[in-house]
């Protein structure tokens, strides 16, 4: 059996996963467990190669790295188009890897394991950094992120969540984040928001939803 339960949280952006997942382990905490948080986000792969995607999709010139970094994805994706697949931003290979190992130490009979993340991706400063977390026995893993409960992935967990929120103040809550943090492309993250984050998500939860406990 495992002696150190992991717990998912997929939902929309801007849904909230991140304060719901610090609520679920304030809620822990109170009872006796140790929480620990791993914010898929960390998985987000390269910056550059994301903006690219992002500029096809909502139809401004590439510059010639950024067509490099694409290749032949420039012929299959068109632009003022919906685009649905979003999920391939995270290093999903990575994520299955860290939560093997979570889940080979919870059958071992070793009391502490480190979860490294080298170049982790930093939402709030938008750079790479080493991340890594300490996780004993017994605790409680909480994976959040928006793709958390990809098939692939949903072996690992003990129990799969999803927020399902209210689409009107999921996007004024993306809206207001992204202004915030992204002040020079937030008028190109918000249409792509709407062409490729919503409907990239509806087409994932749809896929998954008979595997969410709640």
């Amino acid at each position: 059996g495992r002696q150190t339960p992991i717990i998912s949280i997929d939902g929309g952006s801007g849904s909230g996963k991140t304060t719901i997942a610090e609520e679920v382990a304030g809620y822990l905490k109170e009872r006796g467990h140790q929480p620990v948080i791993i914010g898929l986000d960390m998985y987000l792969k390269n910056r550059i190669w994301r903006h690219a995607i992002q500029k096809l999709v909502t139809g401004e010139i590439l510059t010639k790295v950024e067509k490099e970094l694409l290749g032949k994805m420039i012929q299959r994706i068109q632009k003022n188009q919906p685009y649905l697949n979003e999920e391939i931003f995270f290093d999903h290979a990575a994520i299955a890897k860290m939560l093997q190992d979570l889940a080979d130490f919870s059958r071992s009979s070793r009391q502490a394991h480190i979860i490294h993340i080298p170049n982790a991706y930093i939402q709030k400063t938008k750079e790479l950094g080493n991340r890594k977390f300490e996780v004993d026995k017994g605790m409680v893993v909480i994976v959040e992120g928006k793709y958390a409960n990809e098939e692939e992935l949903q072996p690992y967990y003990d129990l799969r969540y999803r927020l399902n929120d209210n689409p009107e103040r999921t996007e004024a809550h993306f809206e207001m984040r992204t202004r915030k943090l992204s002040p020079y492309d937030a008028d190109r993250q918000i249409k792509f928001y709407e062409l490729a984050l919503v409907p990239s998500y509806e087409v994932y939860a749809a896929r998954t939803q008979e595997q969410i406990y709640s």
